[in-house]
């Protein structure tokens, strides 16, 4: 596990084929709280960061796909998402 600004990232699997990454804290997340919003009104923010991760990581080689698994704005206790690398 690493830490980045404000989060905790830990990478569950690496291998050539894919990437698994699990986010168990997230910046964004901890003002969603400090705020309250509810866990419906946070759910838009996974659809912008799947967007937005697909956009950037095709814009740089488009034999990659990305996909969220788990997601805090969703309830679940961390988010996760997988990177896979196509032939």
């Amino acid at each position: 596990m690493f830490a980045v600004p404000e989060g905790e990232v830990e990478i569950v699997e690496a291998n050539p084929e894919r990437a698994v990454i699990r986010w168990t804290k997230y910046g964004w997340d901890e003002r969603f709280n400090e705020l309250d919003l509810a866990l419906g009104l946070r759910g838009g923010c996974q659809s912008g960061r799947q967007t937005l991760f697909e956009e950037g990581l095709n814009a740089v080689n488009l034999n990659i796909s990305y996909k969220f698994t788990k997601s805090l704005a969703k309830g679940d206790s961390y988010c996760e998402y997988v990177i896979e690398f196509k032939e």
